[in-house]
């Protein structure tokens, strides 16, 4: 606060970030519903930009061997 610093004894750390009345951030997925209570058939709905599934890593194909 105006523009000093103030030693601390410990590491502030964002566990959520909220913007424009939605989640965008979420570290340990604390907004999340817990494993157990999902329904049958559950699919997530959040958005892809900010969700915390990454999507599928693509593998290259095997090239020919040098012999």
């Amino acid at each position: 606060m105006y523009g000093a610093r103030l030693m601390g004894t410990e590491k502030l750390v964002c566990e959520l970030t909220i913007r424009n009345g939605k989640v965008v951030y979420d570290l340990n997925g604390i907004t999340r519903p817990d494993w157990t209570t999902l329904p049958k058939g559950y699919t997530n709905t959040g958005d892809p930009r900010w969700d915390a599934i990454s999507p599928p890593v693509k593998v290259a194909a095997p090239g020919p061997t040098a012999k």
